[in-house]
């Protein structure tokens, strides 16, 4: 339908019926205090611990959900003992029972995560270990009690064949990180254990017909914590509350954050996007979600429960570009930029420009007394620095701080409305050894993001500018900038950054330029200097070891 007024032509096009009557619903749970488990602090050794930040994941999916008009009542939402198999059970078939054909079903669960030897048919993993949702009253003495394993789980989502189902999994289900990290530092790991079952299954007991060769799951799509089965999924602190990154950041994609294109839904390519993309920088490149089947452009979620917006497509002429703005450098104090600092012993010598805010479980960075001096960690546990003792009155402690600050704003100003940045490593993100070579490529994100800009955050915090040289161009085409090098001292964790902009940003280049070598740009200065053109960021992560 067409309308003219004026001299403007508005084109309303119409999205489809099915689209527009589609309801959805959703099912979340979150498991912090197990039946048989112990509260982390009281842990004995062997034995397996509570979590702390899955029902802050819970309630944050469920506001998300509801303020987008999700049908999601408290009898959807399970929390700690009321998370059990049979509520849980309850919920889905009450979705089953009151949607239409074409609705959507948004179901999430944050807690522990297991393994189960497979005792019976189908015989379908390679491992011979099947993967498990535990819920509250999971036990030890008997590991069929309390979970559902993947072949349950397949069973329940074929009887929904007839709606769209996204199913989150905020859990692990087995040891073993990338890399390794201070697990008095990071949070709690979510990994359920390895457990042997008894060949009989219970009276009750869902009995699967089908295994993962099964293709019959077409209408589920799956968005797990880590890329394999075998890594470990730990919590971490985002505004000073324990979460997992996945829920955080699925929490934050619904609420429109995901929306690249601004139309009101969201796809299933821009939800995996922008969770990886998250995700990936929050927890230091040791955590990388996938989303199964790989994102495309159909609508995974709908951001307004009733009709949208027209999309509307308005002619009119060009408007004359504005003369370029005076850059004036009066940055607003932002709360986002401040860190918390902690040092094990209670000293105060890092303290310094941290505001002295001291946390007890987590902090954006910790410094860890030994005989020589200080070891220095990130939020996610990873060594970033060894400070010995001649270096404490040195500049170093504000070097790092200030790396730490720069780094948590960065992670902000990654936009939604542009394709990712990328920077690929040849190598895995375990620890890389001094002597050894690593490569990275910076790939253009797309044809209109071709101008990079490159430098370095060093584990003592020091400040390298990479790229572009005066001799070399700042466009880099879209087949990528291949970079190579060698691993050197001193040990730690480094940071690589890419820029990748639509016009050369030469006022932000000046401004790296003079701070190599030197500290890390003030957040709020290096923001306005980034706006002038549009731009996009990447990062990566280098964990080195003597």
């Amino acid at each position: 339908m067409t309308f003219i007024r004026g001299f403007t032509t508005f084109v309303f096009l119409c999205l489809s019926v099915q689209i527009l009557q589609a309801k959805q619903f959703g099912l979340v749970v979150g498991i912090d205090d197990y039946k048989h488990f112990f509260p982390r602090a009281e842990t004995p050794p062997g034995s397996h611990t509570d979590l702390q930040g899955a029902v802050n994941d819970a309630k944050l999916i469920a506001k998300s959900l509801r303020a987008k008009g999700v049908d999601l009542p408290d009898s959807h939402v399970l929390l700690n003992e009321t998370a059990t198999t049979k509520n849980f059970l309850a919920a889905y078939q009450n979705m089953l029972d009151r949607a239409e054909p074409g609705d959507t079903f948004i179901i999430t669960f944050a807690g522990h995560g297991g393994q189960e030897k497979e005792v019976a048919e189908p015989l379908d993993e390679k491992d011979n270990l099947d993967e498990t949702l535990m819920f509250y009253e999971f036990d030890p003495q008997n590991p069929r009690v309390g979970r559902l394993n993947d072949d349950q789980i397949r069973e329940q989502l074929k009887l929904a064949r007839e709606f769209k189902i996204i199913l989150v999994m905020d859990s692990c289900h087995s040891g073993g990180l990338e890399r390794s990290i201070n697990k008095n530092i990071a949070g709690a790991s979510r990994n359920g254990g390895k457990w042997n079952i008894t060949v009989e299954p219970l009276l009750d007991e869902i009995v699967p017909k089908s295994g993962d060769k099964d293709n019959s799951l077409a209408h589920v799509t799956k968005i797990l914590a880590t890329a394999t089965d075998e890594l470990l999924v730990t919590e971490t602190r985002i505004d000073g509350q324990p979460h997992g990154a996945l829920s955080y950041y699925f929490a934050q994609g619904i609420s429109g954050d995901a929306d690249a294109d601004k139309n009101n839904y969201v796809s299933k390519r821009e939800l995996s996007n922008y969770i990886e993309t998250q995700v990936l920088a929050e927890m230091n490149q040791n955590q990388k979600p996938r989303l199964l089947p790989r994102g495309d452009d159909t609508v995974a979620f709908q951001l307004v429960p009733d009709a949208p917006a027209p999309i509307v497509i308005e002619k009119k002429e060009e408007p004359k570009p504005e003369p370029k703005p005076v850059v004036k450098l009066e940055p607003e104090a932002k709360p986002d930029n401040r860190i918390t600092v902690r040092t094990l012993d209670g000293s105060d010598i890092f303290a310094l420009g941290s505001d002295g805010r001291y946390v007890s479980e987590s902090a954006d960075i910790t410094f860890e007394p030994n005989p020589d001096g200080w070891t220095v960690y990130n939020h996610t546990g990873d060594k970033i620095y060894h400070l010995y003792e001649e270096d404490e009155l040195s500049d170093e402690p504000q070097k790092i701080i200030a790396r730490t600050k720069f780094l948590k704003r960065l992670h902000k100003l990654v936009r939604s409305d542009l394709p990712l940045g990328e920077i690929k490593a040849a190598q895995s993100p375990k620890l890389q050894t001094i002597g050894s070579r690593v490569k990275f490529t910076f790939t253009a994100p797309s044809e209109n993001l071709q101008h990079l800009t490159a430098f370095n955050l060093a584990g003592n915090g020091e400040f390298q500018y990479l790229y572009p040289q005066p001799t070399s161009p700042s466009e880099i085409g879209t087949r990528g900038l291949p970079v190579e090098f060698q691993v050197v001292p001193p040990a730690g964790a480094d940071q690589l950054v890419g820029v990748y902009c639509t016009d050369q940003p030469h006022d932000l280049q000046n401004y790296l330029r003079n701070h190599n070598g030197g500290y890390a740009p003030e957040p709020a200065e290096f923001e306005i200097f980034l706006k002038q053109v549009d731009c996009q960021i990447g990062r990566i992560g280098l964990f080195t070891q003597e």
